[in-house]
Formats: structure tokens, sequence, C-alpha cells
């Protein structure tokens, strides 16, 4: 009521994006599963990495994407943060969606906590990070990593 909020749902392309499990391989040279016959919803982009608005807080999210991302060497979200992140007021890095800020080097010579279930993965990412195992969210300056969804909120 007393603030004009704007949600922008920002992604390679502008249009549908599916928010189920991708298919991924679980470990290097084991064959790639496939999840596609799980029912799963999808979310709108509202905007590109070339057309976004300017942001004051970056929300990023984790998931089993962040690891497909990877496996297929994509790092447009990376690069889509390292232009914009000086322009954010915060930026939240939630659960294997820290693995992104850490790949980005956002992380480098901060403290952060992520997601327990792939946290022997995650925390190979990234250099010179103080990775916390305890924290359900950890902020250092305007940086906050969470260990999931719930502890986001």
């Amino acid at each position: 009521m007393f603030y004009k909020i704007s949600v922008s749902i920002i992604a390679e392309e502008i249009g549908p994006v599916q928010a189920g499990i991708p298919p991924y391989a679980h470990m290097a040279g084991a064959p790639t599963s496939d999840f596609g016959h799980v029912v799963a919803p999808s979310i709108i982009a509202t905007d590109d990495f070339d057309v976004a608005p300017p942001i004051d807080i970056m929300f990023v999210p984790g998931g089993l994407g962040v690891v497909s991302q990877e496996q297929k060497n994509n790092t447009s979200v990376e690069d889509f943060l390292k232009v914009r992140a000086d322009q954010a007021e915060y930026i939240i890095g939630v659960s294997f969606g820290t693995t992104i800020l850490a790949r980005s080097g956002l992380l480098n010579g901060k403290r952060a906590t992520t997601n327990k279930s792939g946290y022997k993965w995650i925390t190979a990412h990234g250099e010179n990070i103080t990775w916390v195992p305890q924290a359900r969210w950890v902020e250092d300056g305007n940086i906050w990593t969470t260990s999931g969804m719930a502890s986001s909120m």
C-alpha cells in the first residue's frame, strides 16, 4: 500500500520457463536422468537478460536446474549477475542458487551458506568463500545466502 513494487521474472528468453527438474547426470559419466514424466508448473519470464529493468533485489533461486546449467556449460545467469550485481541493493541466493553466486565470483571473500543436501558439490565452486555449514542463512554485506526456500523467507 505504501510502496510501489514490481516483480520481474528474468530468464534467457521471455516466455514460459519450466519449474520442474531438468534432465541432468547425477555424477560425471553417469547417464542423464529425465524427469519429464513429473508434473511441474511453469512460470512466465517477463524479461530477458538484455531488456531486464533496473533491479533493487535480485532473488537467485536454486533447484537442480543449477546442476543442469553447469553440465551444459551455460553461464548466462552468472554473466548477467556480473553485469548487474553492483546495481542491486540486495542479492539473495537460495539453496542451490548460491552455486550461481559462487561461480559468478560474487561470493569471493565473503561468508555464505547453502543447501545441506548438495553441500559438498555446491561448496566446491567459487574461491575464497568462508562456507558456514550450520547456518540457515548468512548475511555478508548486501548478499544473503540461505540453506533453502523456507529459510529464505
